[in-house]
């Protein structure tokens, strides 16, 4: 937040939406897409935006603050005198923010198809059934920077008795931006088991 904030002196609301749209680690490093040191982990339901010296307000759309971000007078909406009419919509359009353009992109078609493969892996882990290999290899092009799918992909293979390969997916989740010190330890942890076995 600090960095980014230090590169807007003044924060307009379009570059506080920005800031909240952020999906990149520190110095706009990729580090996976839903990583929870990203400002934005695709994850959040919605978010706002005040601007308290003009009383406006830019309430998020979905998905995951990337919709539009739409604009409200509060002190339209709060005036006394105000009759509400409800067949008007209350919102200033024309003040309204565009949705984000990542939206249209691959990048964000395969990260939905992440959220659904990552289900589905987790599932094969917990219940222990067998998944082919082109999903856990779908699955790792959905999202290839993110720690957690590597992590999972060794998990999986780690369970199947696959040791080499649980080896090189663990070693890849380390080289990625783990979110905690426990994850990254546990991750550390698998490694150093799996060589001694493999030795």
């Amino acid at each position: 937040m600090e960095e980014l904030l230090e590169e807007s002196p003044k924060v307009t609301p379009e570059i506080a939406v920005d800031i909240l749209r952020n999906k990149e680690g520190l110095g706009d490093t990729e580090i996976g897409y839903g990583n929870e040191k990203a400002l934005n982990q695709l994850l959040a339901h919605h978010g706002i935006v005040f601007k308290p010296e003009d009383l406006m307000v830019w309430v998020s759309s979905n998905p995951y603050q990337l919709g539009e971000f739409v604009a409200y007078d509060l002190k339209e909406i709060f005036t006394e005198d105000r009759k509400i009419d409800t067949s008007k919509s209350l919102s200033k359009s024309n003040q309204n923010i565009k949705e984000d353009s990542f939206l249209y992109s691959e990048a964000y078609h395969n990260y939905e198809k992440y959220r659904d493969l990552e289900e589905m892996v987790s599932n094969a882990i917990a219940q222990e059934t067998h998944l082919d290999n082109e999903v856990l290899n779908e699955f790792e092009q959905s999202n290839p920077e993110f720690w957690e799918v590597h992590y999972l992909i060794g998990l999986y293979n780690y369970n199947k008795g696959y040791d080499a390969v649980a080896l090189k997916a663990f070693e890849k989740a380390a080289s990625k931006e783990i979110t905690t010190i426990p994850n990254k330890e546990e991750v550390e942890r698998y490694i150093r088991k799996l060589k001694r076995r493999l030795n």
